[in-house]
């Protein structure tokens, strides 16, 4: 595959036919791997940040081809880490790619160690040992909220009340607290991300799980 790496951003959006070209398509001529889940990442990313109470939908959340390169520029090992992790995990556990992907994004930052990284998405591929006990662990809630008989969750769930879900389970479990079941309506408020670097501040983040 050709790669443009000097080609102008004008250029890009509107190669050959003339025809424009989506944001996925502009990534993938940059020489981007998985081109249209990164620029599902990047996209959502926003939305959560800037618009976490807003439908994502209507012309408050569309993004120019020129504004995801622009965002996507500003930490793109980050947002390819995290479009991995959400295509892996989303085989394992059923949750949409671009969900886990985005909950990914928002809660693992410079104060989280790759052991506790680790710890929690392997946890949360194999579910091994998670059933132990009747400690409710986070991870396991989650497992099972994107798991429903006969029913996948894609069908029942869109990416903004997934991702929720997402974060949800990781404010639990980094604050080591119990949790059995987990639920986000569609248009539910979204929780923020609960850091580590919080918790040394504040111990009790439960103002984060409305």
């Amino acid at each position: 595959m050709m790669v443009f790496e000097n080609m102008s951003r004008e250029t890009l959006p509107v190669l050959d036919t003339g025809r424009r070209r989506s944001a996925a398509d502009t990534l993938s001529l940059s020489g981007e791997k998985d081109a249209a889940l990164l620029a599902s990442t990047v996209r959502h990313v926003h939305l959560y940040l800037n618009l976490p109470n807003a439908p994502w939908t209507g012309p408050k959340s569309r993004m120019s081809n020129d504004q995801m390169l622009e965002a996507l520029a500003k930490d793109p090992d980050g947002y390819r880490r995290a479009a991995a992790v959400g295509r892996r995990l989303g085989a394992e556990i059923h949750i949409l790619p671009t969900a886990d992907a985005v909950g990914y994004c928002v809660t693992v930052d410079g104060s989280t160690s790759a052991t506790q990284v680790e710890e929690s998405l392997s946890g949360l591929a194999s579910g091994a040992d998670l059933s132990q006990g009747d400690a409710g662990d986070a991870r396991l809630a989650l497992r099972n909220a994107m798991s429903v008989p006969g029913r996948s969750s894609r069908r029942r769930r869109t990416t903004r009340p997934q991702t929720g879900l997402y974060v949800k389970a990781w404010n639990y479990w980094v604050e080591g607290s119990a949790v059995h079941k987990l639920s986000m309506p569609k248009n539910g408020k979204l929780p923020g991300p609960v850091r580590l670097r919080d918790l040394e501040i504040t111990p009790d983040s439960s103002r984060w799980r409305s």
